[in-house]
């Protein structure tokens, strides 16, 4: 009986509009899910949905405990999801959940975890998930993580398989084993090209010594994932002690250590005492 419910409840949820898409909507609201008052016209102890592409391939799935059935919405606990791409999976995780009908997209809130199946894990407090643009975003702070690098920022934006990232603001990048770049944002990361682009008020700083500039694209090695160079353009500035140099931009060799600088170059030596 139960699984006969469950199945009529999917058809009932496709029929009234779950298919349709919209563009918009990614600035999350401040309060809770549990904060509407809304009556549920069902209760449910379970709650599975799925989606399929048009040649009938499985492309995502979703699961729940606990659900409230509303007009438009399904309220979720404990959520479980999986989206299934051509080259790998997305697993997300959260305490709470709502699945709009209409929109067709899922609002994940408290504890949310991304993980995929090529070791990025991203973390945040509430994010939109929209299974068939295979993109999620968040307005909140978030966390990103994969082989020696993390990042961390204020708004995201992240797209099929999570292998490009924007970050909006308030960024903070560790690359191992001691290397610091901070900007005011965005920054766009892309792992399949081993590129991250940062803009305005950027900063890079390892043991050797502080690059500044407008903008900077880091590339890393395919394989070892460490930073091969850094391109930097507009009010370049590098320290090294107590010895500063200026230029309109500047070339960073990770292998040789070599800062290479190009227009306008002009160093300022301190003695010392």
């Amino acid at each position: 009986m139960g699984n006969k419910f469950g199945f009529l409840l999917i058809l009932v949820l496709f029929l009234t509009g779950c298919g349709n898409k919209k563009e918009g909507l990614v600035s999350l609201p401040e309060e809770s899910l549990s904060a509407d008052i809304d009556t549920p016209a069902q209760e449910i102890d379970t709650f599975s949905l799925e989606g399929y592409t048009q040649q009938g391939k499985k492309q995502w799935q979703l699961e729940g405990k606990s659900a409230d059935v509303l007009e438009d919405v399904v309220k979720l606990d404990r959520v479980v999801a999986k989206t299934y791409g051509e080259e790998g999976e997305i697993n997300l995780k959260s305490d709470k959940g709502e699945y709009d009908k209409k929109e067709g997209r899922v609002r994940l809130e408290e504890n949310v975890v991304v993980t995929t199946s090529e070791g990025t894990k991203l973390t945040t407090d509430a994010l939109f998930w929209d299974a068939q643009k295979e993109q999620v975003t968040t307005d909140r702070g978030v966390v990103i993580e994969r082989d020696n690098l993390t990042a961390q920022g204020k708004g995201a934006i992240a797209f099929p398989e999570i292998k490009q990232v924007k970050l909006n603001e308030e960024v903070r990048v560790e690359i191992a084993p001691k290397t610091t770049i901070t900007c005011s944002g965005p920054l766009e990361l892309d792992y399949e090209k081993n590129i991250s682009v940062f803009y305005n008020n950027v900063e890079v700083e390892d043991g050797r010594g502080r690059i500044f500039a407008d903008r900077m694209e880091v590339y890393f090695h395919p394989k070892e994932k460490a930073i091969e160079k850094i391109f930097a353009y507009g009010n370049v500035r590098l320290v090294q002690g107590e010895n500063i140099s200026y230029s309109d931009e500047a070339v960073y060799n990770a292998e040789e250590g070599k800062v290479t600088l190009k227009g306008n170059p002009r160093l300022v030596i301190y003695p010392k005492d």
